[in-house]
């Protein structure tokens, strides 16, 4: 019998806020009109209609009709409107795609006739029973009576090309909402559904306009919804219906799922769990007419003892969907991205509310454990791990281990459903998230990635080329803010609103939403908007240096992190933002993501189309994260140095500088210096935005056959792949996705490439014609070309080719150096020229030292260096002999006089018979003497090292270089505080030092009370340094 007994996630608190912000508040009146208008449409199609809308386990789901070809009619231009436009019209044109390319209808058969006349006794499609009579082609009979038929399985075309039209049907019009519905051009619909599933959109409103009004009759209506589900649920298995017969499902490739893939049945799940609990209430009393409609049905065999009474269906609910939760999951059948799986569960275990099962399904979210293969070839989830993911797989910084940053913040609204799910929740307690240290960092993760306030960097399997949009919900840090009063979260919640109050407020549910409007106010009042600062967050890989203020900010960033799973090979690759645009764009979500795609992993993943280095026409190697060597994040001179040779195992040398120097308020020059040693060919990759490109000191030949990869080779030949291998195995260049080149086979010593910039996504209030991106390359190269590269074009609105400038060095034992200057500009250059400077004397053979004349007649010398000890020497162009010693460092002069100075990681620059900078300290060294050892909001390390004047105030701001075992141990230092003569304690905020546990929590919540041991990323007695920087101004 059914065991629930209450309300437990729409608690009566829940829902009595919920109806009094609607009676008081226009915008929750407007939210509430709207549920009560989308639940009339499914109140007025009726229970019978409600009832035959889901399918039964016997029609396949997938969510493409074919991936590959596209369309039947129109091929491969279909794409163009999306991963998945196809569009249909439920109530119209049942069992109907058409094709919003060519406006072909499939299938071209009358399958709606055919299905129901497939259903036996119980109302379930079978496929035997079925009329062939309506396998013929009734709309283009001129192709022939088979052409275009689908009987559920798929039609197979003359050329062996099998397109799915009933089962993409079944997939996004029956069953589950629209995945990101702005990735494909649909058009306006008044449909509730929108262009998603029947069933997941209809008991979601269903059961919001039952919250907003108590009224039974949306209640009722979902009951009958949810109770035909019960019916089929239990049967519902994806894995019958494979991937390689077409059916694709959203799995891992584990090609496990339910209705659907294991990973959007996580989504869809919820959908039934929430409704079950938003309708509790209308089923603890008897319903003589909804019980009377059910146990019509329920004579066709759902359940064998019948739906007489309110709480046999409430029983059949709870057995037919709650219950079996937990073993899809165990089994993978319901497993996606990392919290999605385990808040689906939890859910269920607390809607379920039953004492003992749920506290075994909550333990098990928290046990540690993971997903293994059976000896029967199946799969199996052995815990949750929720536990040991937040200390081992969310980084210090907060992010999960995807890379990609859209796909992090799937993590982030997992766990936060989690989090509400459990906050407040009686019989478990100490699942309350909102006290863990590390979910909190999650929260605060994505902040530290926003560019101009307007985007996030599209590392890896992220967005577009160039789109605006910002990573996170609204909502999210607005009840973040109310539940923890923190003032990040009221400053992420403003800048997510537009940098506006207008409309910001509380939740439905919140008690006080507009007193929280008054409350993010005041805190962004106090504390102002979310801060434009520089960072680097060093187990993540992310650098970004920011400068300016409102429209003149600009930013560069360097991503050297995790470039497997959802990341691409791009370790090393920098992006720039300026003038209110993406001037620097990553190609962002490959067109597939798949492991049958070609493109998707000799292109859109690959090294060649980001902007870093290619070793030996090869793809880079896995790497989790490369090593922080430098990073100086304030003032004039800014610059982010990382190394990760890791990526390139033949290289000893795999580091790239680049600096961002201020010109005025508004504008900034970058100097990028990329090192390589080792291999024997090295490819300097850079492209820009979309816009016509144009070079200087070129002799530019066109290529008027094949690819960068030989005037032989056609675009998308595997010309360097081994067809034995499978697609993720690829290594090589990917050069065969590069067309329209131009050549020069013996460039100068130095040129240009310069990029008007098209405002690709209409950001610009104003159109602007007169902003240009300018590389000067300077040194010797092998090659210069031009190429086109081209992001997925199933991405609404991505450019159709972007202009990408490949400079090849020969090095052959040798080393490279990639030295170029990147300038941004408006209608004038600010740069009149930029040449490199010989050394005078004996000094680093590999030294770079750059003038850099601008129009403001100021000429800054911009000088790196490999080796710090080393003191350099160079003549300016006023005669003044200059001399550095240090890692990198800028002199200027104006009219011959010093006006600027500045040394990062050295000790001396400036004329040499005063410098301006003399005798600095370019860094500080010591062992580490104790840290903090347990999850904390604030985290001390202890170190021990020479007495220096000053330290506790030089040090805040600064990152200590950690010589550990850990990832990539460098940290901020947010304050310092002196203990004695040598000692000083060093804090560094909410970053923590743990990095895995090293043995397995019992419970997994690890709040039980016993002994949890840790592994740190460093260890007392572990040698640091801390880089210092020292500047001066004439």
């Amino acid at each position: 019998m059914a065991v629930k007994q209450r309300t437990t996630y729409y608690t009566s608190r829940k829902v009595e806020a919920m109806r009094r912000n609607a009676n008081v508040y226009e915008w929750a009146k407007r939210e509430k009109e709207r549920a009560v208008a989308l639940g009339d449409v499914y109140v007025r199609l009726g229970w019978e209609w409600l009832w035959n809308v889901p399918t039964p386990q016997s029609v396949p789901r997938s969510y493409a009709v074919n991936q590959q070809a596209g369309c039947p009619v129109c091929g491969e231009r279909h794409h163009a409107y999306g991963r998945w436009p196809w569009l249909a019209d439920p109530l119209v044109s049942p069992w109907k795609l058409e094709c919003p390319s060519c406006r072909s209808v499939f299938p071209s058969n009358d399958f709606a006739a055919y299905y129901e006349s497939g259903k036996d006794e119980n109302g379930l499609f079978r496929r035997e029973l079925a009329d062939d009579r309506y396998l013929r082609n009734e709309l283009y009979p001129d192709r022939g009576e088979k052409w275009g038929v689908d009987d559920s399985l798929g039609w197979i075309a003359d050329d062996g090309t099998r397109y799915t039209f009933v089962a993409f049907y079944n997939h996004w019009k029956v069953w589950i909402g629209m995945i990101d519905p702005l990735g494909n051009r649909f058009p306006k619909t008044d449909a509730p559904w929108g262009h998603g599933g029947i069933v997941d959109n209809a008991l979601a409103q269903l059961r919001d306009a039952y919250l907003y009004t108590g009224e039974p009759k949306y209640a009722r209506a979902g009951i009958v919804l949810l109770d035909r589900v019960a019916d089929l649920y239990p049967d519902m298995d994806a894995a019958v219906y494979l991937w390689e017969d077409g059916f694709l499902n959203s799995h891992g490739l584990t090609g496990q799922g339910k209705i659907v893939g294991s990973i959007w049945e996580t989504a869809i799940v919820r959908t039934f769990i929430s409704a079950y609990d938003a309708f509790y209430t209308e089923m603890t009393a008897e319903d003589q007419e909804l019980a009377a409609f059910l146990l019509d049905k329920a004579a066709r065999g759902y359940p064998p003892d019948g739906k007489s009474r309110m709480v046999q269906i409430r029983t059949h609910i709870e057995d037919g969907i709650l219950r079996p939760v937990y073993g899809a999951v165990r089994k993978a059948q319901i497993k996606g991205n990392n919290g999605m799986h385990q808040s689906a569960l939890a859910l269920a275990a607390v809607v379920l509310d039953e004492p003992g099962t749920t506290e075994e399904w909550l333990d098990f979210v928290f046990q540690d454990g993971g997903v293994e293969r059976t000896e029967q070839g199946g799969w199996r989830v052995t815990g949750g791990n929720i536990t040991r993911s937040l200390l081992r797989d969310v980084d210090r910084d907060g992010f999960g281990d995807e890379a990609a940053p859209d796909y992090n913040y799937l993590w982030v609204e997992a766990f936060r459903q989690l989090a509400d799910m459990l906050h407040g929740y009686d019989r478990y307690p100490q699942g309350d998230f909102y006290c863990n240290p590390k979910f909190l960092q999650m929260l605060r993760a994505n902040s530290r990635l926003y560019m101009l306030d307007r985007f996030v960097p599209s590392i890896g399997d992220s967005a577009s080329a160039g789109n605006p949009g910002l990573t996170g919900r609204l909502e999210t840090f607005v009840e973040a803010f109310e539940k923890t009063g923190e003032p990040l979260f009221a400053q992420m919640a403003y800048t997510l609103n537009g940098c506006t109050f207008e409309g910001l407020r509380g939740g439905i549910y919140s008690p006080d939403p507009e007193g929280l409007r008054s409350g993010i106010e005041n805190a962004v009042a106090e504390h102002g908007p979310l801060p434009h600062r520089s960072v680097n967050l060093g187990e993540y890989g992310f650098s970004a240096l920011r400068d300016g203020a409102g429209d003149a900010r600009r930013g560069l960033w360097m991503y050297y992190g995790r470039n497997f799973g959802h990341g691409h090979k791009d370790t090393l690759t920098i992006g720039l933002f300026a003038f209110g645009l993406d001037l620097l764009p990553d190609l962002g979500y490959p067109e597939k993501c798949d492991n049958s795609h070609q493109k998707t992993h000799h292109w859109d993943r690959n090294t060649v189309c980001h902007n870093t280095v290619v070793v030996d026409s090869g793809k880079q190697r896995n790497s989790i994260v490369g090593a922080t060597r430098l990073f100086v994040g304030e003032g004039p001179v800014q610059l982010i140095e990382a190394e990760a040779k890791q990526v390139y195992p033949q290289t000893d040398v795999y580091r790239r500088c680049t600096a961002l120097v201020k010109v005025d308020e508004a504008n900034s020059y970058a100097i990028d210096v990329f090192r390589v040693r080792g291999g024997g060919e090295h490819h300097y990759m850079f492209h820009g935005p979309e816009g016509s490109v144009s070079a200087e000191g070129l002799r530019l030949i066109d290529q008027p056959t094949g690819t960068y990869a030989g005037p032989d080779i056609a675009y998308a030949e595997p010309y360097d792949a081994d067809p034995s291998e499978p697609l993720p195995a690829y290594c090589g260049s990917g050069f065969h996705y590069l067309t329209d080149v131009e050549r020069d086979s013996a460039p100068p010593g130095q040129f240009a490439v310069e990029w008007a910039v098209r405002d690709t996504w209409g950001v610009l209030e104003r159109p602007d014609d007169n902003i240009r991106l300018r590389l000067t390359m300077l040194g010797q190269a092998d090659e210069a070309a031009l190429a086109d590269g081209r992001p997925s074009q199933n991405r609404p609105g991505n450019p159709q080719r972007l202009r990408q400038l490949i400079v090849k060095r020969r090095a052959e034992g040798e080393a490279s150096r990639f030295v170029s200057l990147i300038e941004p500009y408006r209608n004038e250059r600010l740069i009149r020229s930029v040449s490199e400077v010989e050394l005078d004397g004996e000094g680093s053979p590999d030294a770079v030292v750059l003038k850099i004349e601008r129009s403001d007649d100021r000429t800054d010398y911009y000088i790196h260096s490999t080796d710090a000890e080393v003191r350099l020497r160079f003549v300016t162009g006023s005669g003044s002999r200059i001399v550095f010693q240090g890692k990198a460092g800028l002199y200027a002069e104006s009219g011959g006089t010093s006006v600027y100075a500045f040394v990062a990681g050295g000790s001396c620059i400036g004329p040499e018979e005063a410098p301006c900078i003399h005798e600095a300290v370019g860094s500080l060294a010591g062992t580490v003497t104790g840290f903090t050892r347990e999850p904390s909001e604030s985290n001390k390390i202890r170190i021990r090292l020479r007495p220096h004047p000053g330290a506790a105030d030089l040090l805040a701001g600064k990152h200590i270089h950690v010589g550990g075992s850990g990832r990539n141990p460098v940290y901020r230092i947010e304050r310092c505080v002196s203990g004695g003569p040598d000692e000083y304690e060093l804090d560094i905020g909410y970053t923590t030092l743990i990095e895995d546990m090293e043995e397995p929590a019992s419970t997994g919540t690890g709040t039980s009370g016993e002994a949890v041991s840790y592994r740190y990323a460093i260890a007392e007695g572990d040698p640091f340094t801390i880089p210092l920087y020292t500047e001066w101004h004439g």
